[in-house]
């Protein structure tokens, strides 16, 4: 059920979380591809949808995107879809930008929500800054169904990982080789690295 705006109707009518029947909320899925693409540049698409059970799990809607001051944040798009199926679509106009603690970040609140609502939203993320990646929450203070990280790598570019709060030993991501063709580059080969 990751495809924009494709949600079920079981998940539509959830109104309790069996794994945590007190949740107030439940991220569906969080997922993350980081790509360096042959320009030397790092994307970053982002996509998330939480179901809101309770009044308490509301604050979920009012969204933050952290983000350096020379990086560029694209295809912003987000909507509430309420219980019978019908979506309401965040407006531009609604969305925000301002400093943060030396960095920028775009703020804004999902319309029409209230408990039984699922929200959405994607994004993506473009940056000259290759050395650092941005850190990854496999679990928040919600409770999280699904969260993946997957890293996109060309060939010569490695990395090292640094994991915590693990109950055992550190996760080993799956790997797969891709190659594809890029215009005005050639072919590029990959290694793709998924945690889950």
């Amino acid at each position: 059920e990751e495809k924009w705006g494709k949600v079920s109707k079981a998940v539509l009518e959830m109104e309790v979380l069996p794994e945590d029947p007190e949740a107030e909320a439940v991220i569906l899925f969080d997922t993350s591809e980081m790509t360096i693409t042959p320009q030397f540049r790092l994307s970053i698409k982002r996509h998330r949808r939480v179901k809101i059970l309770t009044d308490r799990g509301l604050d979920q809607a009012n969204v933050s995107i952290v983000y350096n001051k020379d990086d560029r944040i694209r295809s912003l798009k987000a909507h509430t879809i309420l219980p019978d199926g019908k979506k309401v679509r965040l407006p531009k106009k609604a969305i925000f930008e301002e400093r943060h603690r030396g960095m920028m970040r775009k703020v804004f609140a999902l319309p029409a929500v209230g408990p039984g609502v699922v929200i959405e939203y994607s994004y993506e993320q473009q940056s000259k800054n290759l050395h650092f990646l941005q850190p990854w929450f496999f679990q928040n203070r919600v409770f999280t169904k699904l969260s993946r990280l997957a890293l996109n790598l060309p060939d010569g570019f490695n990395f090292q990982a640094f994991y915590s709060n693990f109950p055992h030993e550190n996760p080993k991501p799956g790997t797969e080789d891709i190659s594809y063709l890029e215009p005005g580059v050639g072919t590029v080969k990959v290694t793709k690295f998924v945690w889950q």
